[in-house]
């Protein structure tokens, strides 16, 4: 790692910005999920208990994954997974691992996995916006070259390209912000307020749409992701976000059309949706440095009708169950 992001140098450890970055993501994780699990009537002693289960796990995950997918780096040797200084982590593979952990976890302890879920989302949401601005301290997270000079603060000049390139990260940093206060405010909604229209897991359905719409945007715009090997320039966490996206938009429109009934109009809106999707794929794989702009901001666009969509649904059937229970 590049001496000049050193933040401190005790002789026998140093310690780097992006090391003490992913520190305070880890820990900001774990003191906002234990007050979380307090605000929704949990013992302390549950939640640290669920900390020491899954965070261990969710570390291996990562870095198991990541490397997995970065065969070709790798001599192949199993030593090759402890070295930690060649990089790097897995997003998903981390959430991956944790969401297992928990969901043992609140079997073996017969508690619900959803209500877990919707304490740990707000917690690893505001982990993944420090975990960004890590990347960025520790030069990943980079995008496409910028051809001429800019002084933006989303720009930097990369020693492994040798040129200006866009630094995703800090936008991944900032989306991730922002989805951590939308997630707290429905946290908030659901546990504290008490909302007869909310059910447990709203907080975590919203989270795999907003979160994963946004990341399947951003991932497109990255230059070091994990690419597939079949479609090399297509990467995995972008195939993951998107399949988590829709995931949590079916889920989000059955549980609609369950509470409000079928209609013309939510049937236009998913063939619109579907449309969008469609159209968003089609943008990925007609990329080109001509029409760049253009086309991410069609793919923009289209994942943006298919967010709106979805919270205009969860809205709907939050509304319709609320004044259903204010009527009994």
């Amino acid at each position: 790692m590049n001496e000049h992001l050193l933040f401190l140098d005790l002789g026998f450890m140093r310690i780097y910005w992006f090391g003490l970055f992913a520190g305070c993501a880890i820990l900001t994780a774990a003191v906002l999920f234990c007050i979380l699990r307090r605000l929704q009537g949990e013992r302390l002693s549950q939640a640290l208990d669920a900390l020491l289960l899954s965070l261990p796990v969710g570390f291996i995950a990562a870095r198991v994954s990541y490397c997995w997918f970065r065969q070709a780096s790798f001599s192949g040797r199993a030593s090759d997974y402890l070295h930690l200084s060649e990089g790097g982590f897995s997003l998903f593979g981390g959430l991956s691992g944790i969401a297992v952990m928990l969901l043992l976890f609140s079997a073996r302890k017969r508690l619900s996995f959803l209500k877990l879920m919707d304490a740990a989302v707000p917690a690893l949401s505001a982990a993944i916006a420090a975990g960004r601005f890590a990347g960025v301290t520790g030069g990943e997270e980079t995008g496409f070259e910028i051809k001429t000079d800019c002084s933006a603060p989303f720009v930097r000049w990369s020693e492994t390209e040798q040129a200006n390139v866009l630094w995703v990260g800090y936008f991944e940093g900032i989306f991730a912000l922002m989805i951590t206060g939308m997630v707290l405010y429905l946290f908030f909604r659901k546990y504290i307020r008490k909302n007869a229209g909310l059910r447990e897991g709203c907080v975590t359905l919203c989270f795999m749409l907003t979160f994963g719409l946004s990341q399947a945007f951003l991932e497109s715009m990255r230059s070091d992701s994990l690419f597939m090997v079949t479609l090399g320039f297509v990467r995995i966490d972008q195939i993951i976000s998107i399949l988590m996206a829709v995931a949590a938009f079916v889920i989000i429109s059955i549980d609609n059309a369950r509470v409000c009934g079928l209609s013309a109009c939510r049937l236009s809106l998913w063939a619109i949706c579907a449309a969008a999707l469609a159209l968003a794929v089609v943008c990925e794989f007609t990329l080109s440095a001509t029409y760049l702009a253009q086309i991410y901001t069609r793919m923009a666009a289209s994942l943006f009708v298919i967010w709106i969509s979805g919270i205009l649904l969860f809205a709907d059937t939050a509304r319709n169950r609320y004044a259903a229970g204010t009527k009994a």
